[in-house]
């Protein structure tokens, strides 16, 4: 099983490979960002986005690679969550977008590669809807953008590692494990909304 995990980690890679090397713009940063799906208990699923950052390393200027990404039908709801990401550290906690309800649950700061880091939990849903818990939900960093996902139906991910290149060249290669750990220790996973 071991052996399958690491073939089909390293088919992902060659995938996102050709993907840089056929659409790359000078000067973006990409980030391969490698999600677990941990919708079912023993699930192993690791899928992959591109994300592209066209200004810099803002979150607000972003796209994905294509379609195929897996948080690719989240685009709509991380671009307001990239774009109301520097005011999440307000007392504000909640705003209205376009057609969206977006609310600050909660927040929390965990020590994660030598930096208190803060993590904050984001629901995202339609308007009218804010009451009803049906939506989308988000952990979100600065540093790091959206680390983990769920929603009503039960979709559960994790970012677990993200490769960060710009013009071709691998800039870093971060292991997200050990901030998820610092966040089950920290119990904010305990605000995950139950099935």
């Amino acid at each position: 099983m071991r052996y399958f995990f690491q073939f089909a980690l390293l088919l992902c890679c060659f995938t996102t490979f050709a993907q840089i090397e056929d659409g790359s713009v000078p000067n973006a940063i990409y980030e391969i960002r490698y999600w677990q799906n941990l919708s079912e208990p023993g699930n192993t699923d690791v899928v992959l986005d591109t994300m592209i950052y066209y200004g810099g390393n803002d979150r607000a200027g972003f796209a994905y690679a294509n379609a195929e990404c897996v948080s690719f039908h989240c685009r709509e709801t991380d671009d307001m969550i990239y774009t109301l990401l520097p005011k999440f550290n307000t007392e504000t906690s909640e705003w209205m977008l376009k057609d969206k309800f977006v609310r600050r649950i909660q927040s929390t700061k965990v020590p994660f590669r030598a930096v208190e880091r803060n993590i904050h939990w984001v629901y995202v849903c339609d308007k009218g809807s804010e009451l009803s818990g049906f939506g989308d939900y988000s952990m979100v960093s600065k540093e790091f953008g959206v680390i983990s996902r769920y929603n009503y139906e039960g979709d559960f991910y994790q970012l677990i590692r993200i490769d960060v290149y710009k013009n071709r060249e691998l800039l870093q290669e971060i292991d997200m494990l050990p901030l998820h750990d610092k966040l089950y220790e920290y119990g904010a996973y305990t605000l995950r909304p139950k099935k």
